[in-house]
């Protein structure tokens, strides 16, 4: 049997029926149970983010899709105010709620910007790069709506590059608010870099500098920030981040991150079951890690209701998943 929790085995019992059996058999392996975790983590976290009062609304059933909707975008905030107020049935509403609380800027006037707004602000972002990223949102939105009809290769290639300048401008903004005011996510976003050889030159020129300055900023008095640091490294996505580093990686990771953790604590923040699965995977033939790889890819593709439209590209540039899982540029 699975030695996962049992909020994630709920998660499986509702939302993947087929996965738990499988992890409560008897005969499963190790290897097998990587693969359940590695292809539900990131949706089991979306559930488990919702508070337990709702969820428990809908014993052994799905949630609503937009509260799933509104979780999958971060809105922390419009969550816990429906969870505050069961009166409040519909997220639209609990969202209009936590807008005036949290003095939704005038120039956000569409229902998903006001969303990543909130989801910004409930992530731990500044005000400035809440507003921000929602004015960005707005714009694709706008630009979607616009998109004309039968366009040459040219004119497409025009359109697909404003939608792109707007994802850059995201990308800036929080790269500049983690490197202002959340150095613990830089510094995680910097190590899973290096792990994948991704660092520019720059960057790996001065990747121990870097490092070095990231820690000493998270442990200032001014900002204190330890703590939200090892509890960013312990939340699901992070820890499968962490289970696919290299053995360099995980040696910085000890030595600076964990480098003040009691030993007897360390565990919980190393992943083991899935440095144990790295070692597994790199006695595998070539030719099994190519078609894993492609597996993999295949399983990631996004498609949110209002993007379906859209091609794959165009979706990527769209993802709102961007803000919450800081994908790396």
């Amino acid at each position: 049997m699975a030695n996962f929790s049992d909020s994630f085995m709920e998660y499986l019992k509702i939302y993947n029926p087929s996965a738990y059996e499988k992890a409560n058999s008897d005969g499963v392996k190790p290897e097998e149970l990587a693969d359940i975790y590695n292809a539900n983590v990131s949706k089991f976290e979306i559930w488990e983010s919702i508070p337990a009062a709702i969820r428990n609304r809908y014993p052994g059933q799905p949630v609503p899709s937009d509260v799933w909707e509104a979780a999958s975008r971060g809105e922390i905030y419009t969550l816990q105010e429906m969870e505050r107020h069961p009166e409040i049935k519909q997220v639209q509403e609990a969202r209009d709620e936590v807008a005036k609380q949290y003095d939704l800027p005038e120039d956000i006037v569409s229902d998903m910007a006001t969303a990543a707004y909130i989801a910004a602000i409930a992530a731990g972002y500044a005000k400035e790069t809440s507003h921000l990223l929602a004015l960005n949102r707005q714009t694709r939105e706008d630009i979607l709506k616009n998109k004309p009809d039968n366009m040459t290769d040219e004119e497409k290639e025009q359109w697909m590059q404003k939608w792109l300048a707007t994802r850059q401008k995201d990308f800036n903004a929080i790269k500049k608010d983690w490197a202002e005011h959340q150095p613990e996510k830089l510094l995680m976003h910097l190590l899973a870099k290096h792990n994948r050889g991704k660092l520019k030159p720059e960057e790996a020129e001065n990747f121990p500098q870097m490092i070095e300055d990231l820690m000493q900023k998270i442990n200032s008095p001014d900002n204190n920030r330890m703590s939200k640091l090892l509890a960013y490294v312990k939340t699901p996505r992070m820890q499968a981040r962490i289970g696919r580093f290299n053995e360099e990686t995980m040696d910085i990771l000890v030595h600076t991150v964990l480098q003040n953790v009691p030993q007897a604590e360390k565990e919980q923040y190393l992943a083991r079951d899935f440095a144990k699965r790295r070692e597994e995977l790199n006695n595998m033939p070539d030719s099994i890690k190519a078609q894993m790889v492609s597996d993999s890819i295949n399983s990631r593709v996004v498609n949110l209701p209002e993007e379906r439209t859209l091609t794959t590209r165009e979706r990527f540039a769209n993802m709102p998943s961007a803000l919450n899982q800081e994908r790396s540029r």
